[in-house]
């Protein structure tokens, strides 16, 4: 047993997870101990890391029992297609300099709304509910997946862990300066890997071990988003990676810049 990994896998559950865990795992008279405490007592008794893990699982199951996964399934094929329109974050600024500080005239402004406003926060919301239900289901196959303990509270950095190795998920789409490259080669895939860390947003930086899901229809790249939603050919490569792949802490190593610092 790994108590390290161990202890990581303990910190993703809440205080209330924590508690029933220990009277799960028959283990009682700890309720007014703080939730470091409880993770010492856990780490401390007999039990062994595959009924944790199983509880984690089961508890996980039952947080997302009530969801409809092939109804939602159904209704993310209605979308024909994805525009974002306004970026994250632009909405009133957009609504302040466009509209309101523009427009003296109420008719004038309900008219702006309808024509200016109503297409680009309607392509924004329907992008945004298709983005967050695919990367949902795709998320809740990996945390059932066999080889894979999912986390039952938000932690930065840790999704899940996959060979009792902490991982973050992320999936995303093949950037352009890669659309012509041959992906089958391992060099480029750690190129690409190297690319996405180097390049994301200073507020969301993270240097996690990081499992990509990278998207990409080669024959039309501006397509590519309608991959998200083949969940039949996402789950089979999925599927035979979880099972087969190797990690090896050389070979999957690593190491990229960000704002003049060196990570690994």
């Amino acid at each position: 047993m790994n108590k390290k990994i161990l202890s990581l896998k303990l910190d993703c559950l809440s205080k209330e997870d924590l508690i029933n865990l220990l009277n799960y795992l028959s283990l009682e008279g700890y309720k007014n101990l703080s939730k470091a405490d409880l993770i010492r007592k856990i780490l401390e008794s007999t039990a062994n890391e595959e009924s944790i893990n199983k509880f984690i699982k089961e508890q996980y199951n039952l947080r997302n029992e009530s969801i409809d996964i092939e109804k939602i399934k159904k209704e993310i094929k209605k979308v024909r297609n994805i525009k974002w329109g306004i970026v994250q974050g632009e909405l009133d600024r957009k609504i302040q300099t466009e509209l309101v500080r523009k427009t003296y005239s109420y008719n004038q402004l309900i008219s702006r709304i309808k024509t200016n406003l109503y297409n680009e926060v309607k392509g924004y919301v329907i992008a945004s509910w298709y983005n967050y239900w695919t990367t949902f289901i795709i998320e809740n196959f990996i945390a059932k997946h066999e080889k894979v303990v999912p986390t039952l509270k938000p932690v930065k950095g840790i999704d899940l862990f996959w060979k009792d190795i902490p991982f973050d998920l992320k999936i995303t789409y093949l950037p352009k300066n890669y659309w012509k490259s041959n992906l089958s080669t391992k060099d480029i895939r750690k190129e690409i890997i190297k690319w996405l860390y180097e390049n994301q947003g200073a507020q969301r930086f993270g240097s996690e071990n990081r499992l990509f899901i990278v998207l990409h229809n080669k024959n039309n790249p501006e397509k590519s988003w309608e991959l998200k939603r083949d969940f039949d050919s996402i789950f089979m490569e999925l599927d035979r990676y979880l099972k087969e792949e190797v990690i090896d802490e050389q070979e999957d190593l690593i190491i990229f810049k960000f704002r003049k610092k060196t990570y690994s």
